[in-house]
């Protein structure tokens, strides 16, 4: 295999040009493979750093690819040759020297005979664009410099330190460039900085070398500290030809007490105990006078007020203050410095320092720190404020008639409207509702005045369907101003509908907590049966600017179902914004 492949190789090198179909453009190399059972092929490549420019030596490089072994450099083997000696020269190292711009082919060839080719796009150079870290230096200081060719074909490329770039200052006494591609700063004055590659300058770069005359050290960020917080210090240097300059990321800062005043970078230091601190600078031999730093010693926080009596409905506010016990110092005033914590955010949350918002039923306990020093824990009970709640505990057994919250309608045929005992199978009176007519309803109705014009809350009701499931037929309506239903629940035949689709079955003779949040201003609503969220986010059967009342009906069949724990509430501000699913059961 080995001698047919050599003879293969021979032939090509008789060929006087070398043309390929498929040769890629710049980057792209192509690998032969060759027959040998670990070696994979060969990639010819061009070292990293290196510039495809006229008149600019770059080294090539041949990698062999093994199948087991890693790769080789095969660079100092190979035997290497260009197609067209009017575009690149290429000695024994694999160093290519391009004479001219545009695409050739080069060709390198192992002693046994295994050889590789690829294209190489050359590109003149357009212009050079310098970099400094740093324009203005003191005496003695270095300024890292980036050096950035712009090619012909619109790409931009750093050029690599071992390039032959030549630096030029117009004043040389300023500054001057080491060996390793810095700017060093010799004296006060400015200087124009150039470089050139090849024949093609750079934009120049003004360069000033200056000195500092004196510096202030100032702590930006507000009294009082205390242990954790962070301390903010500025450093400003006077000069000679700047004038004032904010020198904090060049400065060498230190602190008094380096142990409990850690400095985390460019004049940031974070206090871990109270203490006096001071904190200066240094920079080129001069030192910055001291700023002084008291970090207090909080050893008690007590907040105000320390109970809560009052129940908070949804959206209320309750404002508290943390007073500090500080060591050496008055009692102080640390509300707006104080973390503020709420155990339970669902129940409220702290909108601002100390102000607590209540949210959503529940309890929770609220407390403040600051810095190590925690305060005792209150406890808040929150509640929805509920506009209308009925259990049906108040009224005497028998015909239930219309009152000041209830209006009652038989819809012109026989109406069954009842109070019954706990006998019935609940666990306290409830409201039976039955009908023997097939084609009527009788109803319950609130009154406009009871639940008004409501953009956003809930209805929650407790329903228990009788022990035959075909004789259940029982509709309740969260209506809009309008007559028109934007929820409507059916309980028939041993399912649950909601808006004329299924959301669930119901065992006979067992109480079904129901549960409906709703907002008109997004024209949607989540349903909860029994704790399970149902329905999320689902648009309203007609579309309601307001909910205006609630019906509870038996829906034009013989049958009969029980009713309690009515309760109608408007949503607090950011009820409906909130995280939903939290389920409170209303029996």
């Amino acid at each position: 295999m080995r001698t047919i492949l050599v003879a293969f190789v021979a032939l090509s090198l008789l060929m006087t040009s070398y043309v390929f179909t498929g040769c890629s453009e710049e980057g792209d190399n192509i690998t032969v493979n060759v027959p040998n059972d670990q070696l994979q092929g060969l990639v010819l490549e061009l070292v990293e750093g290196y510039l495809l420019a006229p008149n600019l030596d770059c080294q090539l490089r041949c990698i062999a690819q093994y199948q087991d072994f890693a790769d080789q450099d095969w660079t100092s083997l190979m035997s290497w040759a260009v197609s067209d000696p009017t575009w690149a020269d290429i000695n024994a190292w694999g160093v290519l020297r391009p004479k001219r711009t545009g695409v050739g082919e080069v060709l390198a060839i192992s002693p046994e005979g295994w050889f590789v080719r690829a294209n190489f796009n050359v590109n003149s150079i357009e212009h050079l664009t310098i970099t400094l870290e740093n324009s203005v230096l003191l005496k003695g200081e270095e300024s890292g410099t980036t050096l950035t060719a712009r090619l012909s074909n619109g790409q931009s490329q750093v050029v690599s330190s071992w390039l032959p770039v030549s630096w030029s200052f117009t004043d040389p006494s300023v500054a001057h460039m080491t060996s390793d591609g810095a700017v060093h700063a010799d004296k006060v004055g400015q200087t124009v900085v150039t470089a050139s590659l090849t024949d093609v300058n750079s934009y120049p770069v003004a360069l000033t070398v200056d000195s500092v005359t004196s510096m202030t050290t100032n702590l930006w960020t507000p009294a009082p500290y205390l242990p954790l917080d962070t301390l903010v210090f500025h450093c400003n240097a006077t000069m000679v030809m700047s004038g004032t300059v904010d020198v904090s990321d060049r400065v060498t800062w230190v602190a008094s007490d380096p142990a409990h005043l850690l400095h985390v970078g460019n004049g940031v230091f974070f206090a871990t105990a109270a203490g006096a601190y001071t904190v200066n600078a240094t920079l080129a031999g001069i030192t910055s006078a001291s700023e002084h730093a008291d970090v207090w010693d909080v050893t008690a926080l007590q907040l105000t007020p320390g109970s809560v009596t009052d129940t908070l409905n949804g959206g209320d506010t309750l404002r508290f203050i943390a007073m500090a016990t500080v060591t050496d110092h008055p009692v102080q005033n640390l509300t707006n410095r104080a973390q503020w914590i709420s155990t339970s955010p669902s129940v409220g949350v702290f909108i601002s320092p100390g102000f607590f918002q209540a949210g959503q039923t529940g309890v929770t306990e609220v407390y403040a720190q600051v810095g190590f020093v925690t305060s005792s824990r209150i406890t808040i009970y929150a509640q929805r404020t509920a506009l209308f709640t009925e259990t049906f505990e108040g009224y005497p057994l028998g015909t239930f008639t219309s009152n000041s919250l209830w209006q009652v309608s038989d819809g012109g045929s026989f109406t069954g409207i009842t109070i019954v005992s706990p006998g019935a199978g609940g666990s306290a009176k409830s409201c039976m509702i039955s009908d023997s007519n097939s084609s009527n309803s009788s109803y319950i109705l609130t009154q406009s005045n009871v639940f008004g014009q409501v953009y956003s809350g809930s209805f929650e009701v407790d329903v228990r369907p009788p022990q035959t499931t075909s004789e259940a037929y029982i509709r309740i309506d969260i209506m809009g101003t309008g007559m028109n239903s934007a929820i409507f629940l059916e309980f028939y035949g041993g399912t649950i509908y909601c808006n004329s689709s299924s959301v669930g079955a119901y065992a006979n003779n067992q109480w079904i907590h129901v549960r409906a949040e709703f907002d008109c201003s997004n024209d949607y609503y989540d349903l909860y049966i029994d704790g399970d969220h149902v329905r999320d986010n689902a648009y309203f059967y007609y579309t309601q600017s307001s909910i205006g009342y609630v019906r509870i009906a038996s829906q034009g069949s013989s049958g009969y179902m029980y009713v309690d724990n009515v309760l109608i509430d408007e949503a607090p501000t950011g009820f409906m914004s909130a995280p939903r699913g939290n389920v409170v059961e209303c029996k």
